[in-house]
């Protein structure tokens, strides 16, 4: 999705992308498969500090994303939307229990993105019990 060489070119093509998800009949799968395309790097950020992370500007500026703000950037996606700029949406740091992987999550009720390798949404009653919400935070994004 992000491309293009100057951020300018890079805003156009996610605002042109939010537009899509207005009318697109399966949304969060459309969001997830786009995401899912960015290359990973390691994190940059703290997930942990809420007053460290990146505003929407700043990511798309940067234009490396790690399985962080990858989550981060799905939640503006929808956040910047008419469709989805009332809902509730909170990112969650997991801990499974059994493999001791680190997940970041967002939750869109009732829908939990970031799961699954291909990012794909799934219900929140599809989390398996030994993934454990060590966080939570509720995103307050300001317009």
């Amino acid at each position: 999705m992000f491309q293009e060489n100057t951020f300018e070119e890079r805003l156009i093509s996610w605002a042109n992308f939010r537009n899509c998800l207005e009318t697109a009949q399966e949304p969060l799968s459309l969001l997830c498969h786009r995401y899912n395309e960015l290359n990973r790097y390691s994190c940059m950020y703290n997930p942990w500090n809420q007053a460290e992370w990146p505003d929407p500007w700043e990511l798309i500026s940067n234009n490396r994303y790690c399985c962080f703000t990858i989550v981060l950037g799905m939640c503006y996606t929808l956040f910047y939307t008419n469709r989805f700029r009332t809902c509730d949406m909170k990112i969650l740091i997991t801990k499974d229990n059994q493999d001791k992987t680190t997940k970041y999550l967002a939750q869109i009720a009732p829908n939990i993105i970031g799961y699954n390798e291909d990012l794909s949404s799934i219900h929140i009653k599809q989390m398996p019990s030994s993934a454990v919400i060590q966080k939570t935070f509720t995103l307050q994004i300001k317009r």
